[in-house]
């Protein structure tokens, strides 16, 4: 009498349920780090928007009323300040040169993002 089995044995179970293990742990790795990736690129964009609202607000001053100051921006719970230093006559007379940083804490760590521009008299 002949017995012939149609199936998978114990070990071929086995071995590819190993395989799947390896393969959804590497899966789901690559999930976490693309989820921390994409919240950091969020936090940065929101700093970026910031950071040009405040320049926004800057170029609608007069000239002689841009000075260093600071201001805050929040989004998504997160607060952003944002601080300017103006330098005059600077990279010659008649214009002003502005450092601009959006800083932010991140996961218990600060974060920065610096924006720089020259602003001109404009005289009629």
């Amino acid at each position: 009498m002949k017995h012939t089995s149609a199936g998978f044995s114990l070990i071929e179970v086995l071995v590819a349920m190993a395989i799947f293990a390896i393969a959804a742990s590497a899966v789901s790795s690559l999930m976490y780090h693309s989820t921390s990736y994409m919240s950091g690129n969020n936090y940065q964009s929101q700093a970026i928007m910031c950071g040009q609202a405040s320049l926004e607000h800057l170029r609608m001053l007069d000239y002689d009323d841009v000075v260093d100051d600071s201001d805050e921006c929040t989004g998504d719970g997160v607060s952003f300040d944002v601080v300017w230093e103006v330098t005059e006559d600077e990279p010659e007379d008649g214009t002003k040169t502005i450092v601009l940083t959006v800083s932010w804490v991140e996961k218990g760590e600060s974060k920065s993002y610096e924006l720089e521009t020259i602003y001109n008299a404009v005289t009629a």
